[in-house]
C-alpha cells in the first residue's frame, strides 16, 4: 500500500535583507543624531537604484518605526512632494525628482550618480534657508563616486592630450582677430580692434568693431583656460628641465592679447563687461611676464613722438560720450539733446580732425553741465547751505529732473543768504530774527512754490534758524 505523506502549509521564511536595504538602521540612527533633535523641520533625501530598492527601504523604515519616511517620484505623489510631512524622502532617479523646497539639508547616496545627477543634487542642497546652517552629502559604503568610474560625459574635464591637441586651433582662432602684423605692432592691433563708429543703412549708429572685440574677449579667456590646463604637465620652473615648448610661446601671445583686450575695452568703455573668470585669466597671464627682446630705442623727444590718429581719437571720444549717455542721471531733455548731437556729428560728412574738435567741445559742455547740476562735496559747502538743502529735500522731496534740481539750488542759496542777514540784523534776539526772516521769504516762496509747499518751508524756519545760529564768542 502506497502511503502518501500529508503535507501541511509551508511556513513562509522571510529572506535575508538585500544589499539595497542593509543601511536602513544606520540611516535612521544618523538621521536621529543630526536632524531630529534639532526640531527645525528640515528634510533628508535617500537616492537608491530602482523602484524595488525604494520599496525595500520603505518597508525597513516602517518596520523600525523610529522614522517617518515616504517614497517620492513618478507615481508617488509628485505634486505634493514639497509639502510632504515625512522627514526622509526616498527616490530612485535624481533627474525625475519632484519639486523640493529649500528645507532639503541631507542626501544619502545608495546608488552611483553621473556628474549631471550629482550637480542637480548639489544644487538642491545649496539653496539657502533660515533654519539651514550646513548641508550633508553622504556616500554610503560601496557606492562609487562619479569621478571613480570613468564614464565620460559633458561635465567631465577633457583629457590632457585632447587639451594639448586643441591648443593650436584655439591659437589660430585668437590670432585671426589680429591684423596682418600680428603681435609686432601693438598700436596697429589697437586701431584694428578699437571703436569705429559709423552709420548703417537704416541711419542707426553702429560700432563696426564691436563684434570683433566680443570675440577677442571670449577667446582670450577660453585660450587661457586651456593653456593653463596644458601647462600643468610641463616641468616646474627652475628645475632645469624647461625647454622652449609651444606652450611657452603661446603664453607670450596670451600675455599680448590680454593687454590688448584691456586696452581696447578701456577705449570702448567696455571694462565693466569682464567677469570673475576673465579677471582670473588676466592675473594668471601676467603673473610671470614673458621676456621681450627688442632692439634698443633712443629716447624720443616731443618732436619725435608718433602722430595721433584723429579718426581713432574721435571714435574713442564718441564711445565715452555714448557710455555717459547710457549711465548719466541727467534729465530726459538733456539726454535727448546729447543723443541728437552725437547722431548729427556722425551723419555729417566732417573730416576726422573737425569731428574730433566738435566732440571735444561737446565733452567740455557736458563736463560744465554736470558740475552745474551736481551737488558740491560736503567739505566745499557751508553748513548753512547744507542745512537749507536738507530742509528743502525733506519738504519738497528729492528733485526728479533738471528743472527741479536748479530750483532747489536757487532756493537753498536764497535761504542761506536770508538766514545770514537775519542773524546779522538781530544777533541777540532770535524771535525778532525769525520774524524778519519770515517777512523776507514769504513773498519769494509764494512766487515759485505752491501754497502748501510754501507753508511747509515757512514752518521749518524756526528749526532751521536754531540749527544755524552762530556760536557765541
Amino acid at each position: 500500500r502506497r502511503q502518501t505523506t500529508r503535507r501541511g502549509p509551508t511556513p513562509l521564511v522571510e529572506p535575508a535583507a538585500p544589499l539595497n536595504g542593509r543601511w536602513a538602521s544606520t540611516i535612521a540612527q544618523h538621521l536621529r543624531d543630526t536632524l531630529q533633535h534639532t526640531e527645525r523641520n528640515l528634510h533628508a533625501l535617500l537616492l537608491v537604484a530602482d523602484a524595488e530598492a525604494m520599496r525595500r527601504y520603505q518597508r525597513a523604515f516602517v518596520r523600525d518605526g523610529a522614522l517617518h519616511s515616504a517614497m517620492v517620484g513618478p507615481g508617488n505623489g509628485r505634486a505634493s512632494a514639497a509639502q510632504h510631512p515625512a522627514q526622509l524622502l526616498i527616490a530612485s532617479d535624481p533627474h525625475t525628482l519632484p519639486y523640493l523646497d529649500a528645507r532639503l539639508v541631507l542626501v544619502y547616496l545608495d546608488t552611483a550618480l553621473d556628474s549631471t545627477g550629482l550637480a542637480r543634487v548639489l544644487t538642491l542642497l545649496s539653496r539657502p534657508h533660515p533654519h539651514k546652517h550646513c548641508a550633508w552629502l553622504v556616500h554610503l559604503p560601496g557606492v562609487p563616486a562619479p569621478w571613480q568610474h570613468r564614464v565620460a560625459d559633458a561635465w567631465d574635464p577633457l583629457p590632457l592630450q585632447q587639451v594639448q591637441a586643441g591648443l593650436p586651433r584655439e591659437h589660430r582662432r585668437l590670432r585671426a582677430l589680429l591684423p596682418a602684423t600680428g603681435n609686432v605692432d601693438f598700436h596697429a592691433c589697437r586701431e584694428h580692434l578699437g571703436p569705429r563708429w559709423s552709420m548703417d543703412a537704416h541711419g542707426h549708429e553702429r560700432d563696426l568693431h564691436r563684434l570683433r572685440r566680443r570675440c577677442l574677449h571670449q577667446r582670450v579667456t577660453g585660450f587661457g583656460q586651456q593653456l593653463q590646463a596644458a601647462m600643468l604637465a610641463l616641468p616646474v620652473e627652475g628645475s632645469g628641465a624647461e625647454v622652449d615648448t609651444p606652450q611657452q610661446r603661446y603664453r607670450y601671445d596670451l600675455h599680448f592679447c590680454s593687454l590688448l583686450r584691456d586696452a581696447v575695452a578701456i577705449q570702448a568703455c567696455e571694462a565693466h563687461l569682464s567677469v570673475d573668470e576673465d579677471v582670473r585669466i588676466r592675473h594668471w597671464a601676467r603673473e610671470r611676464v614673458p621676456e621681450v627682446r627688442d632692439a634698443g630705442w633712443d629716447y624720443l623727444g616731443p618732436a619725435a613722438a608718433l602722430p595721433g590718429n584723429p579718426r581713432c581719437d574721435a571714435d574713442v571720444l564718441h564711445s565715452q560720450l555714448r557710455r555717459q549717455l547710457e549711465s548719466s542721471t541727467v534729465g530726459t531733455a538733456a539726454r535727448l539733446q546729447l543723443q541728437r548731437q552725437l547722431h548729427g556729428l556722425l551723419a555729417a560728412p566732417h573730416a576726422p580732425a573737425e569731428r574730433l574738435r566738435q566732440l571735444q567741445a561737446l565733452q567740455a559742455l557736458q563736463v560744465l553741465r554736470s558740475r552745474a547740476l551736481e551737488l558740491p562735496a560736503p567739505g566745499d559747502v557751508p553748513t548753512v547751505q547744507l542745512a537749507c538743502r536738507s530742509v528743502l529735500v525733506r519738504t519738497l522731496g528729492a528733485p526728479k529732473n533738471t528743472e527741479q534740481r536748479q530750483l532747489q539750488h536757487a532756493l537753498a542759496d536764497q535761504l542761506a543768504s536770508a538766514i545770514g542777514a537775519a542773524h546779522a540784523a538781530q544777533p541777540r534776539a532770535p524771535h525778532l530774527a525769525l520774524a524778519d526772516l519770515q517777512r523776507r521769504l514769504a513773498p519769494a516762496l509764494a512766487a515759485v512754490l505752491s501754497p502748501t509747499h510754501s507753508e511747509a518751508v515757512l514752518a521749518q524756519l524756526p528749526t532751521l534758524l536754531a540749527d544755524t545760529a552762530p556760536t557765541p564768542t
